[in-house]
């Protein structure tokens, strides 16, 4: 029997990370709510009563029913979970920032390749706060989109066009720039290496599928570049094993029903505890999973932890989509209850919000919610 349970849900997903089929939806989340075992009728109690309260007739918790309007409701549900000492995590990405990563780790500086998990660690400090950044004002969408339609249907002839294309891109005008540039450089370099390993065959699949990130399949076959889900569920159980001490045993994650990605989830939730390469250990996150939660997929109709969940990570990717469109009367009126949720990673190393976005764009949006 499970002592503690984790409910999880999305929001914003459009698919794979293609640009123009983002759909004026520029993040995707995923939240969390995790409760001791014993709370849980607790929690669907006090969640129907504050329903009541405020005469919400929807049957299910959705944050397009409650933002921008309900922000009093929803700091009842914020509150609630503090005084139930519920724990609160989302994922929150940037989609643009998620494809720029994705560039970076396999066209300038690919983590992947290096042995050391200092090293590892080294590379995606650097790739993450000095790379992502810098090429978030130099690479256009039309490029992005390139990449991301390339990566549905890779070959060696579109990644190698790639590269030069990056290369036309970048004007040199800088030291960020010659250091991106230098990197560049070396990966088609390793590239060749590469090349010269497949042609003796000492490795086990075509050279160009080191450079771009390996792709995933849908029920249906078709070929899945790059998505958000995926990295956002690893990212999340590394953090509830973190604060579980690694012991995942006792753990149930109940994740909303995903019809087109529930196998994928599965898989890699599968995969997780074989994996042999680093680093494995950040301060909010241990990716070393001696052990394995148990994992089962429910409609959220019927749930109202899963309810929660989605109505958390739904009222953040508004916010954060108000933060950008200078929505300053959204911003101020649920700010509140917005840095109470950041405010989460107080308690302890792995809660709150995970916002993956360009640096300056995240420190800004920090210092105006805890302003």
């Amino acid at each position: 029997m499970s002592s503690a349970i984790y409910y999880m849900d999305e929001s914003g997903s459009t698919g794979d990370l293609i640009p123009s089929k983002f759909n004026n939806q520029p993040f995707f989340s995923l939240g969390c709510i995790g409760i001791k075992d014993i709370d849980k009728e607790c929690l669907e109690n006090r969640i129907l009563d504050i329903k009541r309260k405020y005469n919400l007739q929807t049957k299910e918790l959705k944050s397009s029913a409650i933002y921008p309007n309900k922000n009093d409701l929803f700091y009842d549900i914020v509150r609630f979970l503090n005084d139930i000492d519920a724990q609160v995590m989302i994922e929150l990405v940037d989609k643009k920032t998620q494809i720029l990563i994705n560039i970076v780790e396999s066209l300038v500086s690919p983590t992947h390749l290096l042995y050391s998990e200092k090293c590892m660690r080294n590379n995606i400090i650097q790739n993450n706060f000095i790379f992502v950044p810098c090429l978030y004002k130099i690479l256009d969408d039309s490029f992005l989109e390139d990449f991301a339609i390339v990566c549905q249907n890779p070959s060696e002839d579109k990644l190698l066009n790639l590269f030069d294309n990056i290369k036309k891109l970048i004007k040199g005008s800088n030291e960020i720039e010659n250091w991106i540039l230098k990197n560049i450089e070396e990966t088609i370099d390793d590239f060749s290496i590469k090349k010269e390993e497949e042609r003796k065959n000492s490795i086990n699949r075509p050279a160009y599928t080191f450079f771009l990130p390996l792709p995933d399949t849908n029920l249906k076959g078709k070929i899945i570049g790059s998505l958000p889900n995926i990295t956002c569920f690893t990212n999340l159980y590394a953090r509830i094993n973190l604060i579980n001490n690694q012991k995942l045993c006792n753990v149930k994650i109940v994740h909303d029903e995903q019809s087109h990605f529930e196998h994928l989830i599965n898989q890699y939730h599968s995969d997780l505890i074989n994996q042999q390469s680093g680093p494995f250990v950040f301060e909010n996150a241990n990716f070393d999973f001696p052990e394995k939660s148990e994992l089962v997929f429910e409609n959220s109709t019927n749930n109202i932890g899963i309810q929660v969940a989605d109505l958390v990570c739904g009222v953040c990717s508004r916010f954060a989509k108000d933060y950008l469109e200078e929505k300053t009367e959204n911003i101020k009126k649920w700010k509140k209850s917005i840095k109470d949720i950041v405010l989460q990673r107080e308690k302890c190393n792995g809660l709150g919000v995970n916002i993956v976005m360009a640096e300056h764009k995240r420190e800004e949006m920090f210092r105006l919610i805890e302003s």
